[in-house]
């Protein structure tokens, strides 16, 4: 097994955020402590961006589906913000078809730290579930992953998913990666045509995690399995295009953060994709290269919405988005998907310089995610 000592500078958080996360417990390979972010963080930490809540991932409090209030751990305020409301009016799919009535469940609105067997691990995620829930109206629901270095506690404080699951009714999941990191390709992947370690070099299944998640959450709550979308930054934006390469039978679209797709895949079917690529990121260079001690050949962000764009069979030549003119699309592609790619002025952690431009991620990548579900 090769455990690299290089350090990929992909992260989220600075050091106040790269603490352990506490209690999951690991019997697989490696190190006891599955959250010790043993390789540090050395590169794009929150001063890049100005945005960081630099104490809000000292720890996640690790429970058996009790709500986390501790420490250091997210706060459930429910803020929306006035141009929700508009949004929180929006008609969205009608997609229950199928699915049948809705079961008594024991998911409750509000915020939850949750376990669950994964292989022979367990492993931890906070769950978000909106005041507009009633166990009768299945929700979608969003599987939002952290960087690498950071925290699932940290991430539910900064990328806005929360706030807008609050405004127009979304059930969100945020998985904790093991060893902080997320192993985001297929078993056996070359080191430098995937990413991340340390949960890479330990060939974690962090897909199946993913699934188990979504499985979990569905049958917990009245959840709407033809709208489960992925998103996440950096390595976690990178894990969601594993996603959609790996299980477009399961998300039905996904919308990765300063995280570009690093292996060639052929999905199962067409999907929706919105990439987020900062203009001036150190680290995963908007251009494309290599910017880190570990070797990795980063696509550029015009490759990689090309790569997209061929996988969905996309006929058009991309135009600016009406509402949002630093976003492309191509809407006239396979399966009625579309692809996207916006171009923030920003760095590497760009989510609060994006709501700053008024293109917030988790804004922006709803206003497409909530046109598209699983056929």
């Amino acid at each position: 097994m090769r455990i690299s000592v290089s350090i990929l500078p992909l992260l989220a958080l600075g050091a106040a955020a790269c603490s352990a996360q506490t209690g999951t417990s690991s019997t697989g390979p490696g190190p006891a402590d599955s959250g010790t972010g043993a390789r540090g963080n050395t590169g794009l930490d929150a001063t890049t961006s100005g945005t960081a809540e630099t104490d809000a991932g000292s720890g996640v409090s690790m429970g058996t589906g009790s709500s986390s209030s501790g420490s250091g751990g997210p706060q459930d305020t429910g803020a929306v913000s006035d141009s929700d409301d508009v949004e929180a009016a929006m008609p969205t799919p009608e997609t229950d078809s199928g699915q049948g009535p809705c079961k008594a469940g024991t998911l409750q609105p509000g915020t939850s730290t949750l376990m669950i067997q994964s292989g022979t691990m367990m492993r931890s995620y906070i769950l978000h579930v909106p005041t507009k829930y009633d166990g009768k109206t299945r929700l979608p629901l969003v599987i939002d992953m952290h960087g690498k270095g950071d925290t699932a506690a940290h991430q539910i404080t900064w990328s806005g998913w929360r706030e807008k699951a609050d405004a127009v009714g979304l059930v969100v999941a945020y998985p904790q990666g093991l060893y902080n990191s997320w192993n985001a390709g297929p078993p056996g992947c070359p080191i430098l045509m995937c990413c991340c370690e340390p949960a890479q070099d330990y060939n974690i299944d962090d897909a199946s995690f993913i699934r188990a998640v979504v499985t979990k959450t569905a049958q917990d709550g009245c959840i709407d399995l033809k709208r489960v979308y992925a998103t996440g930054l950096s390595n976690g934006g990178i894990m969601s295009q594993w996603l959609a390469c790996d299980a477009a039978d399961m998300f039905a679209a996904v919308a990765p953060v300063s995280g570009p797709n690093m292996i060639d895949c052929k999905p199962s079917r067409p999907l929706s994709v919105v990439l987020y690529r900062g203009l001036v990121d150190p680290g995963v260079l908007y251009d494309g290269g290599n910017s880190s001690p570990t070797g990795h050949d980063w696509p550029s962000a015009m490759a990689d919405f090309a790569k997209w764009r061929g996988l969905d069979q996309c006929t058009d030549a991309p135009v600016a988005m009406p509402t949002h003119p630093i976003c492309q699309i191509s809407s006239k592609c396979a399966g009625g998907s579309e692809v996207v790619l916006c171009s923030p002025d920003a760095t590497h952690n760009l989510y609060g310089m994006a709501m700053t431009l008024g293109v917030g991620d988790a804004d922006v990548a709803w206003e497409v995610l909530q046109r598209h579900a699983l056929p």
